[in-house]
């Protein structure tokens, strides 16, 4: 339960934002856009090392805030709040957060923004926005037409890119590359 426990990347961690922005070589893209927690900025230095584009930081970015919970391993988590455990599990209630963080309806608003604002920056353009899986999560959910409390099903693996259209338009390029 990372959320906002900004802990630096681990050194398969390291290997994989480089394998990462190498798999970008093919992309033309006009900047880069990160979380400023450790993990997502030393992933984006990455990209911008190989690409020489600017970086930006986007708090918007940052993964969803965990409260009293954020940094507890999911074991510890569900011994400590069993009830909690089950409505997270259960996904149905949008406004589900954990004791001092932020709901997934909430993420879900600042991540659209975020993304929102972004795509304004770069019109008819690209850009990478390197971030976390809560926040690919809710923008994926929203264009699936999903509830901001189905965080299971749209969620991707460590250091992964996915292409999201801005605004969704059938014939168009992508306008970003999310990684986590």
């Amino acid at each position: 339960m990372l959320g906002r426990t900004d802990f630096p990347l681990t050194v398969d961690g390291v290997q994989q934002a480089r394998r990462v922005a190498r798999r970008l070589a093919t992309y033309t893209f006009d900047a880069v856009y990160s979380s400023p927690l450790q993990r997502a900025v030393a992933t984006a230095r990455e990209v911008v090392a190989l690409h020489r584009v600017p970086l930006h930081w986007c708090p918007g970015l940052q993964e969803i805030d965990c409260g009293h919970a954020d940094g507890l391993d999911v074991e510890t988590a569900k011994r400590r709040y069993p009830e909690l455990w089950k409505l997270n599990d259960d996904q149905q209630d949008p406004d589900f957060r954990w004791p001092g963080g932020e709901s997934y309806r909430d993420l879900r608003r600042r991540a659209l923004a975020a993304c929102g604002t972004i795509a304004a920056r770069h019109p008819g353009g690209a850009a990478v926005v390197v971030t976390h899986s809560g926040v690919i999560n809710q923008v994926l959910g929203s264009l699936a037409g999903l509830s901001a409390a189905a965080w299971k099903p749209m969620r991707p693996d460590h250091c992964t890119i996915t292409a999201v259209e801005w605004p969704p338009r059938p014939s168009s390029r992508p306008w970003s590359l999310l990684v986590r």
